[in-house]
């Protein structure tokens, strides 16, 4: 009974050992990504322009910042688990959107 129990023991923290062994992520991944941003804007104050009373005001910007990416992750150890992540886009320029009131 004792020699099972040690068998069943030792079967139990090797397939413990051998998933945390497949679940520890690579050291050093690269990898290549698509991004689709939207970036909207909104600002609400009251204005005094070209009127004597202050007006609700707004402004509005929306911007289409798609992008491709290629990024590099490294997950180290320095006393806890780091991860960092370095990217890289080429420069883009493109048109927002704006609206204003007064």
């Amino acid at each position: 009974m004792l020699i099972a129990s040690r068998t069943c023991w030792a079967a139990a923290l090797l397939v413990l050992c051998a998933e945390s062994a497949v679940a520890q992520p690579a050291p050093i991944a690269v990898g290549v990504e698509v991004r689709r941003d939207r970036v909207d804007y909104h600002f609400d104050n009251l204005s005094s322009f070209d009127t004597p009373e202050l007006v609700p005001h707004f402004f509005e910007q929306r911007y289409v910042a798609d992008n491709l990416w290629a990024d590099i992750t490294l997950r180290y150890l320095a006393g806890v688990k780091w991860k960092t992540v370095v990217g890289v886009t080429p420069r883009r320029a493109s048109t927002g959107g704006g609206r204003t009131t007064t």
